[in-house]
């Protein structure tokens, strides 16, 4: 999937495997057409082979992941969690900034009521929200989910991705993330959450 609706070309073509050789070969024939300047989820081998042709480039080690069931998600006290739409949006941008700096928004998530956040004395301090959908296969996947450094280790993150997925459920049942490896307590969090590895894949900035 090629994407261009954002500030970066966009190219998916992730199948969470190693040594795949229908991508490998996909890549290669894509190499001649692609930007200097785009942003990538490749698998592994096929990462390394679009590396070699340039070292203006950042690669990051991802785990992709799904819930399994969803019976956890009803573990948490989510009073306190709010809805946030359209007119919310200045602020979630701010929040994601700030805290979240490698951020990817699609706003139009954020139009639907696609994000849910804690607030503390009026400040947004936690907060999740969806980074693609498709009604057509009933497939989400969550992203941007940030806390404020203040207020971490309080199960915050937890609550706001119970609530996002308890407004999901049953409409979307397939219900994915993507996680930096090295993310060791994002990757527990979700583990508690009932979310399990589908596969890995490499995010590939080339600039």
């Amino acid at each position: 999937m090629f994407i261009l609706k954002y500030d970066i070309p966009v190219l998916l073509a992730s199948s969470y495997q190693r040594n795949h050789s229908y991508q490998k070969e996909l890549v290669k024939k894509l190499q001649p057409f692609l930007p200097n300047r785009i942003y990538c989820h490749l698998d592994r081998d096929s990462a390394n082979d679009l590396i070699d042709q340039t070292n203006r480039i950042q690669v990051t080690p991802y785990k992709n992941m799904k819930i399994s069931s969803i019976d956890t998600i009803h573990d948490f006290e989510i009073d306190d969690v709010q809805k946030f739409g359209k007119k919310d949006k200045e602020e979630i941008i701010s929040f994601l900034k700030e805290v979240h700096p490698d951020y990817f928004l699609d706003e139009e998530y954020i139009n639907q009521g696609c994000y849910f956040g804690i607030k503390r004395d009026n400040s947004l301090i936690s907060i999740a929200g969806l980074v693609a959908k498709s009604e057509r296969y009933s497939v989400v996947s969550i992203g941007n989910v940030a806390t404020h450094p203040l207020y971490r280790k309080k199960n915050l993150a937890s609550k706001t991705i119970s609530a996002l997925i308890q407004n999901l459920y049953p409409t979307y049942r397939t219900i994915t993330l993507n996680v930096k490896e090295a993310n060791v307590p994002a990757i527990n969090c979700y583990k508690k959450l009932e979310f399990i590895e589908t596969g890995t894949f490499e995010e590939v900035i080339l600039e």
